[in-house]
């Protein structure tokens, strides 16, 4: 039996088959993970130690032979590679949003070039790293299926706000399909490439094998009951409110098929943050830092780099600078080093100076946190230009105008916990106009708050719930919900 059912324009799916009603499809697997931001280490690690990848890779194959698996879909659902999070932006003085000055590119090659060697190797201890683990998968699975047949892997990555830079070089590109994902870009099928360029508004866009296809921005699968998108389309912080389009206006597939999704594509708002002010702050701290070493061991600087690292995995950002600001007050109460204090503060002082004065911090961000940042730089200034006043008291009086700016962005929609069916019946899975595909899971990263919530609508009569999730890993069988409670926290935005 196979469903009929109107088309909805715009929608591309990778392949129009597995409808929920055919009883003869594939006995079929898929896993989802987000957000796993694979870093070069220059800035501290953003993703999980590798026993737990060896374990994860370990339970999707047994999972596949006790499941009698046919077909296994792995998604990487954005944030796969983190091309912001780095201290090589700060050593050169090039930041992301600099596209067009002659380091861009150099710069953005030695990071993946970095990142697929860090990751795609073995640890220290000898246990093989993620990519290494993924590209390895199809030959793990061979022979491994009822009657000894191979089961069939296919990796999708898609889209993210942190990994958006490698579209911008068709060399790093390359890296990013051959070293991590371990698929030749000259033997991308066909299928791929038209449904890649249909997305992105011609399927002709990436045809030729000499081209390489950009990430997909979204996934369905009707055969999975499920739609997977990043999410950075709801996050004004994480995307370009460009082309005449803003993030009030939800999913817009036709504006921004018009403009090859610019909005996710082009630098944004968030990158200011993660690479203007947190990862300048920790690389020149450590930098600073280092200097400092007599070659003997110092527990009081392990320790600072330590908690320094972790900078980077506090949300929101005041809550960083929170941290900072704790330490610094507490290492003043105790009477210890001066100078170290000293240079915690200075670094941080100067990176949110040079952050706020950047023309690209002000263009970039939406009208209502335009104004917060004016707000913010008019304080920095007048506390600059009074004598002996001290960096401290103006990190105190930035951290809380972060405080108001992220009051602001929760206001205009960049809601970390439980959502309304107001905002949830604007997800595309539940649109009226696609549920005729028999979506019932939407599913999003970027948050990386585990949350699931459900909603139900009146037609079709049939199965009338629906499901939002954002994960990290989910499993999910043809056959429904598969794995409900194992949702694994791997990683932090």
């Amino acid at each position: 039996m196979t469903t009929k059912f109107k088309k909805p324009e715009n929608l591309e799916l990778l392949h129009d088959i597995a409808d929920p009603d055919d009883t003869s499809r594939a006995n079929r697997l898929c896993v989802v993970i987000s957000d796993v931001h694979f870093t070069d280490g220059t800035v501290g690690n953003q993703s999980v130690e590798e026993p737990t990848w060896d374990g994860f890779f370990k339970e999707v194959e047994s999972f596949c032979v006790d499941y009698a698996i046919e077909e296994l879909t792995l998604v990487l659902d954005g944030d796969v590679v983190d091309m912001i999070r780095t201290g090589k932006w700060a050593e050169k003085g090039i930041y992301p949003w600099q596209r067009d000055h002659d380091e861009f590119a150099p710069i953005l090659r030695t990071i993946i070039h970095d990142i697929s060697t860090i990751h795609g190797g073995e640890h220290d201890s000898g246990r093989r790293r993620f990519f290494s683990l993924l590209k390895d998968l199809p030959e793990r699975l061979k022979g491994k299926g009822q009657e000894g047949k191979d089961i069939a892997v296919k990796t999708l990555a898609l889209l993210g706000n942190h990994d958006k830079e490698i579209l911008a070089d068709n060399d790093v590109l390359t890296v990013f399909y051959e070293n991590c994902l371990g698929q030749k870009v000259a033997d991308l099928p066909e299928d791929y490439r038209r449904w890649v360029g249909r997305q992105y508004g011609d399927e002709n866009l990436f045809l030729d094998k000499s081209s390489v296809p950009w990430l997909p921005f979204y996934h369905g699968d009707r055969g999975f009951r499920l739609f997977i998108t990043h999410g950075q389309w709801r996050d004004a912080a994480n995307c370009r409110e460009i082309g005449g389009w803003t993030v009030k206006d939800g999913w817009s597939l036709e504006n921004w098929q018009q403009s090859r999704f610019a909005p996710f594509r082009e630098p944004c708002f968030g990158d200011t943050v993660a690479a203007g002010v947190l990862s300048t702050f920790i690389y020149k701290t450590n930098q600073a830092l280092n200097k400092l070493k007599t070659g003997e061991p110092n527990t009081e600087i392990a320790r600072l780099e330590r908690i320094i690292d972790e900078l980077d995995l506090y949300r929101p950002t005041y809550a960083a600078v929170e941290r900072i600001l704790l330490e610094t007050r507490d290492r003043r109460t105790k009477g210890k080093s001066t100078q170290i204090t000293g240079i915690i503060e200075n670094n941080l002082h100067e990176a949110i100076l040079q952050w706020i004065n950047l023309d690209f911090t002000l263009e970039s961000a939406s009208g209502t946190l335009r104004w917060a940042l004016h707000i913010a730089k008019w304080v920095l200034n007048f506390f600059e230009s009074l004598p002996g006043s001290g960096h401290r008291i103006e990190l105190e009086a930035v951290y809380w105008v972060l405080r108001l700016i992220a009051g602001l962005q929760n206001l205009l929609g960049n809601k970390k916990g439980k959502l309304s069916r107001k905002d949830m019946v604007k997800f595309p899975c539940f649109l009226e106009e696609y549920r005729d595909y028999g979506f019932h899971i939407h599913c999003e990263g970027h948050t990386h708050i585990p949350l699931q919530q459900e909603v139900y609508f009146k037609k079709p009569e049939k199965n009338k719930n629906y499901t939002y999730s954002v994960f990290n890993i989910k499993e999910l069988l043809d056959s429904g919900y598969v794995g409900a409670g194992h949702s694994v926290n791997f990683s932090a935005n």
